[in-house]
């Protein structure tokens, strides 16, 4: 019991350097993270989506200028995703598979007033159609798709 015990304790440690040193190299090449690597840890000021454990992205409110939802054709099926877009040009997608999404969902509603239940059939009918939706922006023009 105890030799399995150690051999447990080794392989944990193990697996968190692997999962550091895969973070690592995803952050200083800056490759894209599979969404089965990726989750989303929310906060107060905004979230980070973390890969392989680790930080990888931060999220700030604050210097969020617009999102907007849309589909991506994954051949066989759909995927919904949201994308922020940034005051100094950047912008950065999620994913509904991401471990968070619907906590940032929620998220959404209360900050910014955009309830799921407005936009996401725009979003996810009709099938393999991509759909942007504009669901806030800074700018009301911009914001216009969402009105009824």
């Amino acid at each position: 019991m105890r030799v399995l015990l150690i051999q447990a304790i080794g392989f944990t440690r193990r697996t968190m350097r692997l999962d550091r040193f895969r973070a690592w190299i995803t952050r200083k090449f800056n490759l894209r993270v599979s969404v089965r690597d990726a989750s989303i840890a929310l906060d107060e000021t905004g979230f980070t989506i973390l890969a392989f454990g680790q930080p990888y992205v931060r999220i700030e409110w604050a210097r969020v200028v617009s999102i907007y939802a849309f589909k991506r054709d994954c051949w066989i099926y759909d995927t919904i995703r949201l994308e922020f877009n940034f005051d100094d040009g950047m912008a950065c997608e999620i994913d509904e598979d991401m471990d968070g999404y619907k906590a940032v969902v929620d998220e959404l509603e209360r900050r910014f007033g955009v309830a799921q239940e407005c936009w996401w059939s725009k979003v996810a009918l009709p099938p393999f159609e991509t759909n942007l939706t504009c669901l806030w922006s800074r700018d009301p023009q911009e914001q216009s798709s969402l009105e009824p």
